[in-house]
């Protein structure tokens, strides 16, 4: 896994086996888990190609107040 900040945007390289190893789950379970966080918004995953990295991107959502 290898992590970059560009523009104030987290950005996560993995690969699902990195994923799976890291939370100790089935790569089915790693892929669902990355489907819902997904859904909910809350990531952005782009693939790179066969045996790259996907690039995930943090969507932090704000919480409406000013500090």
């Amino acid at each position: 896994m290898e992590s970059r900040k560009i523009d104030g945007t987290v950005r996560l390289y993995f690969t699902v086996e990195e994923a799976k190893g890291k939370l100790h789950r089935s790569r089915q379970v790693t892929t669902r888990a990355f489907q819902e966080l997904e859904r909910s918004g809350l990531i952005i995953r782009r693939k790179q190609g066969l045996g790259r990295p996907a690039v995930i991107t943090l969507r932090i959502p704000t919480t409406g107040k000013e500090n």
